[in-house]
């Protein structure tokens, strides 16, 4: 008789852990969702907005024009991403007319000129620019050529060089 009553205390004693082994799973259930959802969040957020990280991109034009284009941050978002600054560089140093404007805009979100014969102009943009926008810079410059023949006197012409770079997110 002993025998059959220790049958009986092992299948109540198994009984009653049954429940507690269940609310174990289920804990642990819920503690690997809420890790999936956390790692899940974390992730959308760092691809949403990544940290600022400057590059410098270079464009190039003919008669030795170069426009440097100091970028920033993407935006994924809203498809933009940070300029800070243009440089428009002439480093040929071709005629310069006072009147010749350098020139920088950044798409349709940004314009401004200068005047004179600089041999580089530094403008700041510090705007967030889209997506297949064009970040440009430009100078006139006058060339002397000579004439067409040995008797002709040389003649003088008026050139528009533009350096182009476009904006990818």
């Amino acid at each position: 008789m002993a025998k059959g009553i220790e049958m009986t205390k092992m299948v109540a004693v198994s009984q009653q852990e049954e429940p507690s082994r269940r609310r174990r799973i289920t804990k642990r259930r819920i503690a690997t969702m809420f890790a999936a959802l956390v790692i899940a969040v974390g992730a959308m957020t760092f691809a949403a907005v990544q940290p600022a990280a400057a590059d410098t991109v270079n464009g190039y034009a003919g008669a030795g024009l170069v426009t440097t284009v100091n970028t920033g941050a993407k935006n994924y978002n809203n498809r933009t991403q940070y300029v800070g600054s243009i440089y428009v560089l002439d480093t040929a140093g071709w005629i310069c007319d006072n009147s010749d404007p350098t020139e920088a805009w950044a798409g349709s979100v940004w314009y401004t000129s200068a005047t004179g014969c600089p041999r580089g102009s530094l403008f700041t943009i510090d705007r967030w620019v889209p997506s297949g926008s064009g970040v440009c810079g430009s100078y006139y410059r006058w060339k002397s050529f000579p004439g067409t023949f040995p008797w002709s006197p040389p003649r003088v012409e008026r050139f528009r060089f533009v350096a182009c770079i476009t904006i990818s997110v």
